[in-house]
């Protein structure tokens, strides 16, 4: 059986992932729309076996939580993730997760502001990548703005 979650503007993210983990340990996928989700919730999902994909957009989330991820139990099953309007993550966080999170095909990084350094990890760490989505997320370094 596969199960899929999806939760929106839940100001106790934390706990519901935490109730996920106990009740259903072979969870494949979870997308949040909330801005509550934080680095906690990633260390929390980090020890599913299972999970293939994941879509976040919080503010909140670092590279704490982005290591977390990168170095769980699900590394090696993670096909998709979506990391929307992530602007806590640097290129380091960017670097665990493409180095250890290999067999990624899709990854959205809409409005999460990356780097030359960051592409370059995608480039190099992602031989199965199908599908990347970048809309608003390169930054122009030289006039300190956004490029599409």
């Amino acid at each position: 059986m596969k199960l899929y979650y999806t939760f929106f503007d839940t100001p106790d993210a934390e706990a519901i992932v935490g109730r996920l983990l106990q009740n259903h340990p072979k969870l494949e996928s979870i997308s949040t729309e909330s801005e509550d989700t934080t680095d906690e919730t990633l260390v929390q999902l980090s020890l599913l076996t299972s999970l293939k994909r994941c879509a976040f957009a919080s503010k909140q989330i670092t590279d704490v939580g982005i290591t977390a991820l990168a170095k769980g139990s699900s590394r090696a099953t993670l096909r998709f993730i979506e990391l929307r309007a992530c602007s806590g993550i640097t290129d380091a966080g960017f670097n665990t997760l493409m180095e250890n999170c290999n067999g990624i095909e899709l990854l959205n990084l809409s409005w999460t502001p990356l780097t030359d350094a960051s592409l370059f990890s995608i480039s190099r760490h992602c031989p199965h990548l199908r599908h990347l989505s970048l809309y608003y997320s390169l930054r122009d370094e030289e006039n300190d703005g956004w490029t599409c």
